[in-house]
């Protein structure tokens, strides 16, 4: 690959292969200034233009759009001799790497490349150095409501939210949309229990009217505003308990939830309700297991087992039941 530096003509550069559409003016502002007193640390990246006039842009938009706001007539460059394929691939991996990059725009340069080259989401993820599930996760964002989409623009920090709106149809993102349009802030863990809500209603009814829609996404707000204004959070729903179980006690939030659920078994299993441990134990086997949750097992070495839930049950009763021991987790886990 052919590599030169030059001092070239801003007017003879012309962008087109970017695909970030937005550069805030008091960001571009601040890097002018920042060149008007450092200079520029790292030259543009330019490339012939494919007509044989002038040069095409392939990394750098910001600083030569800096330079064009200070007024200078000629910008650093260096020059690479490539094709279309390598030129849009330099210019999307810069811009993904960034950490103000904006999602959507991050995912019209992923789907375009996909459009133009006919690659597959795994040879895009390849190319700009990221994971698949991160350019399949931002490509789903595409089929978010166009006000959804401009709400992401402007607060990024609701990428996981918007990521999760992906799995609605566009009337049920518009439920969606009245709620965080009517609160200033929707907690994640309350956001993810809207759309499980929603996306039970999504698979129970055929269709929602955007009048429906609307008043749904109200409810939802009114519902937040409620649970805000007692101190709580939302929830979604309430599931039937057993006043009679020891009540759960949670020592410290980052303790590793699988030793909290065991202790809540074990005192279960003393309490003389067997069936309630055995769930519980069977609950966290099967959870350790298949990796969703994690157990500080160090907290269990010269623990004694508990007692077998059943073991004051009738053998006979037994005989065909097999109640996970700590089996998945090392001798004694749980």
């Amino acid at each position: 690959m052919d590599v030169t530096t030059l001092h070239i003509p801003i007017t003879d550069i012309v962008t087109g292969l970017n695909n970030r559409t937005r550069f805030p003016a008091e960001q571009l502002q601040s890097l002018a200034d920042d060149m008007h007193e450092r200079g520029l640390l790292q030259p543009i990246v330019v490339r012939p233009h494919p007509t044989g006039q002038g040069w095409q842009l392939i990394a750098g938009e910001r600083r030569w759009r800096a330079a064009h706001l200070l007024g200078w007539t000629t910008i650093p460059a260096i020059v690479h001799a490539m094709d279309d394929r390598a030129a849009r691939s330099a210019m999307m991996a810069e811009n993904t790497h960034r950490a103000d990059i904006d999602p959507i725009d991050e995912a019209n340069g992923y789907a375009a490349f996909i459009a133009d080259f006919g690659v597959t989401s795994a040879e895009v993820a390849r190319t700009v150095g990221v994971d698949v599930q991160r350019v399949n996760r931002r490509l789903s964002l595409r089929s978010l409501l166009p006000e959804l989409q401009t709400i992401l623009r402007t607060r990024p920090e609701l990428i996981v939210h918007m990521e999760l709106l992906t799995r609605l149809d566009r009337n049920y993102q518009h439920a969606a949309l009245t709620t965080l349009t009517q609160r200033s802030e929707v907690r994640l863990p309350e956001f993810r229990r809207i759309v499980h809500a929603l996306l039970e209603r999504q698979a129970q009814e055929a269709q929602l009217s955007i009048f429906d829609a609307e008043l749904l996404g109200g409810h939802f707000a009114e519902q937040l505003q409620e649970a805000a204004t007692g101190g709580g959070r939302l929830r979604i729903a309430h599931l039937p308990i057993d006043p009679r179980f020891p009540h759960p006690k949670v020592r410290e939030r980052r303790r590793f939830l699988a030793n909290q659920w065991r202790d809540w078994a074990d005192a279960l299993a003393l309490a003389g309700f067997a069936e309630g441990a055995a769930a519980v134990y069977t609950l966290i086997e099967v959870c350790i297991a298949e990796g969703r949750i994690e157990a500080n097992e160090s907290e269990w070495v010269g623990r004694p087992a508990p007692p077998h839930p059943l073991a004051a049950e009738d053998a006979d009763a037994q005989d065909s039941t097999d109640y996970p021991s700590g089996s998945a987790c090392g001798d004694g886990a749980l």
